[in-house]
């Protein structure tokens, strides 16, 4: 009779347990998604992973990759489609107030040239050259394989003066900001240039070379045209590409003199390392919105079933806390779908 009570209490106690936990850890029914930083050579081999944010032209990259390895994953989402908006902007360009100043016929040169080069790109049907002119001003990630009409479509990459992206910025500002306020600073009206008012003359021609600094990936692309092409614009161009980890520094040093002339920021540094507008004006936005989810699951994700298919997933994130992470926590935030962070 003991025997029978005492196997009945563990039968009992067993239940119990069992059922906390599915109480307590969720079984199928865990809430909202668990975010998970990644670095580029993680995305598609950590296991429990359902989706990855991935900027272009990394994600198609890593699409074709995993494929090939076996694993098929296809690209099931744009965050800019998801966002619905006016595009968010990523990437910005700036240059030194006193370039703006003092040299306003090289600036308005520049931009000419520079805001060809959304039809250039598009017009490239051979990507060897773009990638070894890139490559010969600092290294770069990319491939000529990695490169196609749909990656640099997918890039987003147009130049938008400041005047016409203004309203964007504030508005993602305010989006991310609401995330984390330590991300974005003030920006003052006098951050964005009136690239229409630029003066046509030259007033104090300070240096025949002018330094152009940018990040590797799709802000490189931006700049492939002016790599490639050498236009005219009445000064020598010194480009530098360099990671992404490291472009901050290129306006921040205390001799100024080494500071780039003109730089492509990711739109929140650019804001808070600058937006007073003191020494550096934004002329305008690069690139806007080039994050993609890819994942082995290859139903799309969309506006109607996005809160469905992340429930419960843990979604891998390269740069978590940088402008990708923000941004999927925005869109996240936007469909009210609850989130928090844990690790690999």
């Amino acid at each position: 009779m003991k025997k029978i009570l005492a196997s009945a209490c563990a039968l009992a106690m067993c239940m119990g347990v069992s059922a906390m936990a599915v109480g307590c850890n969720g079984g199928n029914d865990t809430k909202g998604v668990t975010l998970v930083e990644v670095s580029s050579d993680d995305v598609g081999r950590v296991d429990g992973i359902s989706y990855y944010v991935v900027p272009e032209p990394a994600a198609t990259a890593k699409v074709k990759a995993l494929t090939a390895a076996g694993t098929e994953y296809a690209n099931v989402a744009s965050l800019q489609q998801l966002y619905g908006e006016e595009s968010y902007p990523q990437a910005v360009l700036v240059a030194k107030k006193s370039l703006i100043e003092n040299d306003g016929a090289f600036v308005n040169k520049f931009l000419t040239e520079y805001a060809g080069t959304a039809n250039w790109l598009e017009a490239q049907t051979s990507y060897a050259e773009i990638v070894t002119a890139i490559n010969s001003h600092g290294g770069t990630t990319l491939k000529a394989p990695m490169l196609s009409a749909t990656v640099v479509k997918n890039c987003n990459i147009y130049f938008k003066k400041a005047a016409d992206a203004k309203q964007g910025i504030l508005s993602y500002m305010n989006s991310v900001n609401a995330i984390n306020s330590a991300m974005f600073g003030q920006c003052e009206d006098a951050f964005f240039c009136d690239v229409d008012s630029i003066s046509a003359t030259t007033v104090n021609e300070s240096k025949t070379t002018v330094s152009v600094y940018m990040p590797d990936g799709a802000p490189a692309l931006s700049m492939a045209k002016m790599m490639c092409v050498s236009p005219d614009v009445g000064k020598t161009l010194d480009f530098h590409v360099v990671a992404a980890n490291t472009i901050n520094s290129c306006v921040t040093y205390s001799d100024e003199a080494n500071n780039a002339d003109l730089c492509v920021l990711p739109v929140n540094a650019a804001a808070k390392l600058l937006g007073n507008g003191s020494k550096y004006q934004l002329l305008g936005g690069v690139t806007h919105g080039n994050l993609f989810i890819i994942s082995s699951d290859g139903t799309s994700l969309t506006a109607d079933n996005l809160p469905q298919k992340l429930e419960g997933k843990r979604v891998g994130v390269v740069n978590l806390s940088a402008v990708p992470g923000l941004t999927f926590k925005m869109i996240l935030n936007k469909y009210d779908i609850e989130y928090t962070q844990g690790s690999v």
